[in-house]
This record gives structure tokens, C-alpha cells and sequence, in this order.
């Protein structure tokens, strides 16, 4: 029992010449970069010199550090300037 075939589907279709011929393997033009049509840039293009996310996290690490050390200084020389108050007037 033989069906039908399928409307399209089972049929050969010619070899269509739309698409140019490749060329030689081994042929590689690296100037032709694809665009990121979301972000702007190239794909592969340099990145800014605020580095990876890596770079990013330690340098922001590094802001608080010296923040919370300002900070501890500042406090320190408070008390310090307390005691002397305390033991200057006593």
C-alpha cells in the first residue's frame, strides 16, 4: 500500500543558485567582524579598562576597605581626643 506523498514535502526541488560558490578552504579575512547589533560594538572588540567582573568586584571591594578604614581612623581619633579631654580636665 503506497500513500500518497506529501504535498512539498517528498517532492525534489532543483539546487537553488542563490547562495555564491565558497571559496578556497584556508581563505580567512580577519577585518571582517560581525556587528552586536545589541550592545553597539563588535563582536570580539576591546574591552574598556574597567576590566572583567572579577576586576570590577575587587576594585569595588578595594573602595569599601578604605572607606571602613577612613572610617575606623576617624573614630579613633575621637576617643582619643576624648581621653585627653577627660584626663586634661581631671
Amino acid at each position: 500500500m503506497t500513500e500518497p506523498p506529501r504535498a512539498g514535502a517528498d517532492q525534489s526541488a532543483p539546487a537553488s543558485t542563490s547562495l555564491p560558490r565558497a571559496t578556497r578552504a584556508g581563505s580567512y579575512d580577519a577585518s571582517i567582524v560581525p556587528d552586536n547589533e545589541e550592545k553597539g560594538s563588535k563582536v570580539g572588540g576591546t574591552v574598556s579598562g574597567s576590566g572583567g567582573q572579577k576586576a570590577q568586584k575587587d576594585k569595588v571591594l578595594k573602595e569599601e576597605s578604605a572607606a571602613d578604614a577612613e572610617q575606623a581612623r576617624k573614630l579613633k581619633e575621637q576617643a582619643r581626643q576624648q581621653s585627653e579631654e577627660k584626663t586634661s580636665s581631671q
